[in-house]
């Protein structure tokens, strides 16, 4: 089994994947900063439309289809 397959793929990526990443830290210092070198989880910011609600604004298209790239590019390996 691959790192991709054991970190990113679960459905606990979000958690894995930010301890992982950032080598394992408390937490509270993952979710939100330490207030030194870990800056902590941005919820603040909109993970479905990162720029604003207008879903149809050219910064959401470019995600969206970023988004759609990944899924064809791993539904043509199998992953």
């Amino acid at each position: 089994m691959n790192i991709d397959a054991i970190f990113f793929d679960s459905g606990g990526s979000w958690l894995t994947g930010s301890l992982y990443m950032n080598d394992f830290p408390t937490i509270a210092d993952l979710v939100y900063g330490n207030g030194n070198d870990l800056q902590g989880w941005l919820l603040d910011i909109p993970l479905a439309t990162p720029d604003g609600l207008d879903v149809f604004s050219k910064k959401n298209k470019e995600f969206y289809d970023s988004i759609l790239s990944s899924v064809y590019s791993k539904a043509g390996t199998g992953t």
